[in-house]
């Protein structure tokens, strides 16, 4: 316990240090999200979809920052997150492991790169991110007990998580297939439409506002492409590109995410592969520690993946539900944009906490590993 609280006040003060330090205008689509928050303030309106890049997502991070007294605060915002991130791994684990926490998933959970670069960003992807693990949370630890309350509180988290951002969906589509192949009880189906009728009762508008303005709840600006071209060169998603290892090979850690689907998300996984935080650079030697040093991470997690899978554990199932949907949109979603800036391990920081928990998961099944696993943790960063 002592080496992750020293973990998590050092990783706390870094980043204190990168919100002060980092500019509003970095960061993936920066200046797309800061758009949006000046629209707000100036029009005092949700916007349609094709009036600005980003203007097409869900308005609720952006009505948030749009209250703050400046973008500097707003990216505090970020912060919060990491915090109700982290607050929702101390919750699965102690739930997994109910004598104490499990120290393996909160320092996994703790350590992962992408959550340190995304943290300083004004995006609301981190923001999304919270929302969407606190209701899988919520919904693996309190949706078996018989509590209008905590079916309320679920159905309200989830709620704002879908008004944050529609990756949420994945999350109510994992409630039901939960349900179904899982649970397969009348009582849960009752509680699953309690759940769904709080969070429609939340969110639903925006998406019914562009069902019925534009025929689709998920409109986005990039379908009104005489007004916002997409001038990316595209890279076609054929067989190769999902399966081009070379750039692992030759530690490509700046441009793998042109030419490899798998390299290029695992270099900005667990490094800063589009360079949100660390300078854009030819190479570097840091870099290529850290990726060596997470190789063993992400054994871990394969290993740990395959344990989840072999488990009766219906936990396990749920989380793993919720990845394979995420992977299989992520996947998706490359297809419809086929271009550089959609392969990128932020689209999955959602999965945060089932990444941690298979990594848990895989330390837990070697006794020498499982002594080692803190410093592991600690040279990642």
């Amino acid at each position: 316990m002592f080496v992750f609280l020293l973990i998590l006040f050092l990783i706390f003060c870094l980043q204190i240090h990168n919100i002060l330090l980092f500019p509003q205008t970095h960061g993936f689509d920066a200046t797309g999200h800061i758009a949006y928050i000046r629209f707000l303030q100036t029009y005092h309106r949700i916007p349609l979809p094709f009036e600005g890049w980003e203007l097409w997502q869900p308005p609720l991070y952006y009505v948030i920052s749009s209250t703050l007294p400046s973008l500097k605060s707003a990216q505090f915002i970020g912060l919060f997150s990491w915090v109700v991130l982290l607050y929702s791994g101390y919750l699965l684990a102690k739930h997994l492991n109910r004598k104490k926490p499990n120290l393996q998933i909160l320092l996994t959970l703790l350590t992962i790169p992408v959550l340190i670069t995304l943290t300083p960003t004004i995006s609301n992807e981190l923001f999304s991110a919270s929302l969407i693990s606190l209701g899988l949370v919520l919904w693996i630890k309190y949706v078996s007990l018989p509590s209008i309350r905590t079916l309320c509180f679920t159905g309200i988290i989830t709620g704002l998580a879908v008004l944050s951002k529609a990756t949420a969906w994945i999350l109510v589509a994992t409630f039901f297939l939960d349900v179904f192949l899982i649970h397969r009880s009348k009582k849960m189906f009752v509680r699953l439409l309690v759940i769904l009728t709080i969070s429609l009762f939340i969110s639903g508008w925006f998406y019914l506002k562009n069902l019925i303005l534009f025929g689709s709840p998920f409109t986005a600006s990039f379908d009104f492409s005489d007004i916002h071209p997409l001038t990316q060169t595209v890279v076609p998603r054929t067989f190769s590109f999902f399966t081009n290892l070379v750039p692992l090979i030759r530690m490509d850690l700046f441009q793998s995410h042109h030419v490899s689907f798998p390299v290029g998300t695992f270099f900005s996984w667990f490094y800063d592969g589009h360079n949100v935080i660390v300078p854009i650079q030819r190479f570097s030697k840091i870099g290529m520690v850290l990726i060596l040093a997470s190789l063993p991470i992400f054994v871990l997690s394969c290993v740990g993946v395959f344990r989840m899978i072999r488990s009766k554990n219906k936990n396990y199932q749920t989380l793993l539900i919720y990845s394979v949907l995420l992977m299989l949109s992520y996947i998706a979603y490359n297809f419809r944009l086929p271009f550089h800036s959609t392969v990128k391990g932020a689209f999955l920081v959602s999965a945060s906490l089932p990444f941690a928990v298979s990594v848990g998961e895989g330390i837990q099944s070697n006794r020498v590993v499982n002594k080692i696993a803190p410093i592991i943790s600690f040279c990642t960063q």
